[in-house]
């Protein structure tokens, strides 16, 4: 997925949630989830970090899957 696509996707399911968080904050908190080595599975910082949300698109779920590996790789192997 493209970066623009990427941030289309977050945003687009964002904006139907409890928290709206944008999609710099998303990536931030992900990174920082990462950071402290707290790997979470989707389903539990799902909820924490967009509150209640009645629905999900499968391609909206893809992007946030795809972030987080993003993420993931992005510090994958550097010391903290």
């Amino acid at each position: 997925m493209t970066p623009s696509a990427l941030r289309k996707a977050v945003n687009a399911f964002s904006q139907y949630t409890q928290h709206q968080p944008d999609y710099y904050f998303v990536e931030g908190y992900l990174i920082g989830k990462v950071a402290i080595n707290d790997i979470a599975e989707i389903h539990e910082w799902l909820p924490e970090l967009f509150g209640d949300y009645t629905a999900i698109y499968r391609a909206q779920l893809e992007a946030l899957m795809d972030l987080h590996e993003q993420c993931v790789s992005s510090l994958d192997g550097k010391n903290l």
